[in-house]
């Protein structure tokens, strides 16, 4: 499982990380998902990744953020599945609507 927040995680590229960046955020998110996802059991499915992507646990830390005008608000969900060749994916905050699935065939 491939977990990605918005920070680096290479210390050689950590120099380049913009000052104003919410990093302690972006860490705890990293490590929640990490956790949450440990605990999901396989084959993951779009649905329950986005339930685990829910997750509101941490306050305003939280990995599904719902902030009001300039505060932090998760803007999307996306899931590849390289296997059918799709997306999975929705606008806003994940828990707040269903999927739409996108083909990536030619």
């Amino acid at each position: 499982v491939y977990v990605h927040t918005n920070h680096y995680l290479s210390d050689r590229l950590q120099a380049l990380e913009a000052p104003r960046q919410d990093q302690a955020s972006s860490r705890y998110r990293l490590v929640q998902a990490q956790r949450r996802l440990e605990r999901e059991q396989h084959p993951f499915t779009p649905e329950r990744l986005r339930e685990a992507l829910s997750d509101h646990e941490g306050d305003e830390l939280c990995i599904c953020r719902h902030g009001n005008g300039r505060e932090v608000r998760s803007c999307a969900f996306v899931v590849a599945d390289p296997r059918e060749q799709c997306l999975w994916a929705r606008l806003g905050p994940p828990c707040e609507g269903q999927l739409q699935k996108y083909s990536l065939d030619a």
